[in-house]
């Protein structure tokens, strides 16, 4: 029975918390492959995006990013919001992962948005292959730094 009522607390935390994000905006993403984004706002200053598309592999992501400045260059208002990426990657035989710090940097324009995200972090990757010399199946598994340069333009919703 304990086991039961924590599963439905636990769902009733995941079901409130989906109705505590303001979907806001819908987009395609170029830098580690060609990817679709949603965005959406908890407040004015934190937001979470989520991805996916394709990486080399089949990729999916989930980002948030908290606005701590704006650079303001001429009349044109750059907001600044650093912030963390968790990205999966899988497909043949493959499974990756990594966890980067991001910047973003946007620039709104009526109804859309424009940005660059640089990030750096740290990935692990495991994947096979059947060895012929050695006859058997062989899996590697790799830990790597990673870094991207991803820019996108996104649709908002007004």
């Amino acid at each position: 029975m304990k086991k039961i009522i924590a599963l439905f607390f636990v769902a009733l935390v995941a079901v409130s918390m989906t109705f505590a994000f303001e979907f806001r905006s819908v987009g395609i993403e170029t830098g580690e492959g060609i990817l679709f984004s949603a965005g959406a706002d908890i407040n004015d200053d934190l937001d979470v995006y989520a991805r996916f598309g394709y990486t080399g592999y089949f990729g999916i992501s989930f980002g948030a990013q908290y606005r701590v400045a704006d650079l303001k260059i001429s009349n044109t208002v750059l907001p600044i919001k650093p912030g963390a990426q968790l990205g999966f990657d899988f497909g043949n035989s493959h499974f990756g992962f990594t966890l980067m710090g991001t910047v973003s940097f946007s620039y709104d324009a009526d109804v859309f948005r424009a940005f660059v995200r640089p990030g750096i972090g740290l990935g692990l990757s495991t994947y096979s292959y059947y060895s012929y010399y050695e006859d058997k199946r062989v899996t590697n598994t790799d830990a790597y730094f990673a870094w991207t340069i991803e820019t996108g333009v996104a649709f908002l919703f007004k």
